[in-house]
């Protein structure tokens, strides 16, 4: 093992090791870092499909008479 050290230019096998473990945090992190960027994606497109279920059911508890927009609240009020 210290013969692969010098070999790839470590004085000594414990720079290896520290070298080897800082990559892989530095690879783990990478891949961290693209899941929570998909992550985010997925989450705004979930923000805006609510928003659009929210509208149409909306939609669908208002009517309009006579050209108002009225709306069920336990009872039918005027908006405007």
């Amino acid at each position: 093992m210290e013969s692969l050290a010098k070999f790839l230019g470590f004085e000594l096998l414990s720079n290896m090791v520290l070298c080897i473990f800082i990559g892989l945090l530095l690879f783990l992190t990478l891949i961290l870092t693209v899941m929570v960027a998909g992550q985010k994606k997925k989450t705004t497109l979930l923000i805006q499909e609510l928003s659009l279920l929210k509208r149409k059911w909306r939609m669908n508890d208002e009517i309009f008479i006579n050209g108002n927009l009225y709306t069920s609240n336990n009872r039918w009020t005027l908006l405007f």
